[in-house]
């Protein structure tokens, strides 16, 4: 029997099987060796060798980076891209020499 306030806490594997979708094994194992620099660390419980994430402070971190992905994170570093002066005198994608 597994006590309510620890339903909460899950493995590596069991959240990569629960949301497939979202997370991968591998994806996860790469949030958690970077949980200083990206702030996952508030979602990781380590008991022993063992790695518990709590699925309620995962919501809540997803959520934050959510939001920060529709601020324009994201966006701004993309169109940053777009008129880098290294990209100066470059061609088009998908265009032939002949058009």
């Amino acid at each position: 029997m597994i006590l309510p306030e620890l339903q909460h806490l899950k493995t590596v594997n069991q959240l990569a099987d629960e949301f497939p979708r979202l997370f991968t094994r591998g994806s996860l194992r790469w949030l958690i060796f970077n949980c200083k620099s990206n702030g996952f660390e508030r979602c990781i419980l380590r008991i022993g060798r063992r790695i518990y994430i709590d699925s309620r402070q995962l919501e809540a971190w997803f959520a934050e980076h959510r939001g920060a992905a529709l601020r324009g994170s994201a966006g701004g570093h993309e169109i940053a891209r777009q008129n880098s002066p290294s990209d100066a005198g470059r061609r088009p994608l998908g265009r032939s020499a002949t058009q």
